[in-house]
């Protein structure tokens, strides 16, 4: 009985872990783009759509958080009047999904959000 909750408590731990990571990658996608960075962000919509964004195409990103709860992660594109923004819920994703590869002395990073 000692050894499964032991081995729960580790399990939970990196769970958080990992969401925490996930949100710290997050946070950092734009930056590592502008470097060189390939980054994308995919919407697995419950109808089976998918929508596709790259971070190179926004010059910034910001999270907003609740009570340390994500909320959204807002894209931005463009200045003044001409502006182009993509929300992103946190809130609502069944499950979310970071897949990291170093292709050709590139490292690339894929946001998968299911919803």
């Amino acid at each position: 009985m000692k050894k499964i909750i032991i081995i729960l408590a580790l399990v939970l731990v990196s769970t958080f872990s990992f969401a925490g990571s996930f949100i710290s990658e997050l946070e950092n996608s734009i930056k590592r783009a502008q470097k060189g960075s390939k980054v994308e962000y995919i919407l697995h919509l419950k109808n089976g759509d998918t929508k596709i964004f790259t971070a190179a195409d926004f010059h910034s990103g910001n999270l907003v958080s609740y009570k340390d709860q994500p909320l959204y992660f807002e894209l931005f594109k463009g200045v003044g009047s001409k502006k182009h923004n993509i929300m992103i819920n946190l809130a609502t994703p069944v499950y979310y999904k970071l897949d990291i590869e170093k292709t050709d002395g590139v490292w690339d990073y894929v946001f998968n959000f299911y919803y």
